[in-house]
């Protein structure tokens, strides 16, 4: 009491001091105010107000890394955002170039034809890049949430090692679970033979999206195709190319579209792709897409867009088991089918049985299905029709499907192909080559 009655004293009298605490006075919880140098002067009778509640040192350095991490997420997210927004200005960059350039093929007057150099194709070149990791930021409290963030980091790497599933045991035959247990068919696999390439050269693809209900109907079927032309040799430059008759009859369902410097087909006449002006060339050295074409129908008209036909039968008994029957038969025998994949999901935990097979078969344990493979299937290698059967627990019919299809085929589903082709001037053009490819989007057993 005398220290601070002194203190008082000395403020009363105008003196300017500073507090220094001693060792054994508590900082934050001292019970009065005392002013700095040169502060306002304050009454002897003033009492010192207590200080606001604050949060003492030792608790913010023990909750300083989740503090840190929160400060990181939302740094992290900020950066994601950002991230965001400028692949998606350069994606849109990107498509507006690729449109300006498709549209600037060849339109310009100013430079139609002009010996084949003012031509611009660009095609698009596919790269394959490693999945870039995620920048996420620190999570707390989660284990499966640090997990996951370990497994974006690493770029889904990791998932290339990971066991089967506990969940699939092997089957009742060890020596079949070890022999058929394989990774799926790679969709880059492609054993179609090479067409080698005439000074002009054809390429005819074909893009499929096939739809099949499990009765036999046509849920939906979606076809786009193109032509692309490629020159090598300037004395054929000024051509007409003639197509063949269509073995199937699209109606009004199939749409062709021509490259703008290409004439359109004559109505009631036959397909033939030339160009507007018959005085230009064709550019030589370049790949050009001069046809494309789409159809899409539903089941009412697609009795000629079969290509392959696929059945699932389940059949399931009184044991609880069910015995599956899948059968495939080639409908349209102007295709040639290589790699062909079908799929069938199995019941949960269970292990198939495989009676008899044509091709081969494995078991897929990343999707738990069973995948029958066949190289070919064609008139010409006899293999225009196989089966699979094999018993597996369960009951449940719906559990066999959807069955997913996967193949590249040979041919054209609509019938475009090359049936000769004459010079401009006069003559025919003796030796030319056609490739023909169909893929597949999606094709499925529904």
């Amino acid at each position: 009491m005398e220290m601070l009655d002194k203190r008082l004293n000395d403020i009363d009298k105008g003196k300017s001091w500073r507090h220094v605490f001693k060792g054994s006075e508590n900082v934050v919880t001292s019970n009065f105010q005392l002013p700095f140098p040169n502060s306002s002067l304050q009454t002897p009778n003033a009492r010192p107000s207590k200080p606001p509640t604050s949060a003492e040192e030792r608790e913010i350095l023990s909750k300083s890394f989740e503090i840190l991490g929160a400060f990181d997420e939302v740094n992290k997210e900020a950066e994601a955002k950002e991230e965001l927004k400028r692949r998606a200005k350069q994606l849109e960059t990107q498509r507006r170039e690729q449109q300006r350039r498709t549209t600037s093929l060849g339109v310009d007057g100013s430079g139609y034809l002009g010996g084949g150099s003012d031509w611009v194709f660009c095609s698009p070149t596919s790269s394959t890049r490693a999945p870039a990791s995620k920048g996420t930021g620190m999570k707390l409290g989660s284990k499966k949430a640090k997990q996951a963030e370990l497994l974006d980091t690493m770029g889904g790497a990791a998932l290339e090692t990971t066991s089967v599933s506990p969940n699939i045991s092997a089957p009742s035959t060890p020596s079949i679970a070890v022999s058929r247990v394989a990774a799926p068919v790679s969709s880059e696999k492609r054993s179609v033979p090479e067409v080698v390439a005439e000074s002009v050269h054809i390429v005819i693809k074909e893009q499929l999206s096939f739809s099949l209900l499990r009765d036999g109907g046509v849920q939906s079927m979606e076809l786009k195709g193109d032509m692309n032309l490629l020159i090598t040799d300037a004395d054929l430059a000024h051509i007409k190319i003639s197509l063949a008759q269509s073995p199937a009859d699209f109606g009004n369902s199939l749409h062709f579209k021509q490259h703008p410097n290409v004439a359109k087909f004559a109505p009631g006449g036959g397909r033939v792709v030339t160009l507007k002006d018959p005085s230009r060339a064709f550019p030589v050295g370049q790949s050009l897409a001069v046809l494309q074409w789409s159809a899409w129908f539903t089941c009412v008209y697609a009795s000629h867009a079969y290509c392959l036909i696929v059945n699932c039968w389940p059949t399931p008994s009184n044991d609880g088991t069910c015995e599956v029957s899948i059968e495939d038969e080639l409908e349209n025998e102007s295709l040639a089918l290589h790699d062909v994949v079908i799929s069938i999901p199995l019941p949960h935990s269970s292990h198939p049985t495989v009676y008899s097979h044509t091709g081969d078969w494995s078991l897929n344990p990343s999707s738990h299905s069973i995948a029958w493979t066949i190289p070919v299937i064609s008139v010409d290698s006899d293999t225009k029709s196989g089966s699979l059967i094999f018993n597996v627990g369960g009951d449940d019919a719906g559990a066999f499907f959807p069955v997913d299809v996967s193949f590249v085929g040979r041919g054209s589903l609509a019938g475009v192909n090359v049936a000769s082709i004459a010079k401009t001037a006069g003559g025919d053009v003796e030796t030319f080559s056609v490739d023909l490819l169909l893929t597949v989007d999606e094709y499925l057993v529904v």
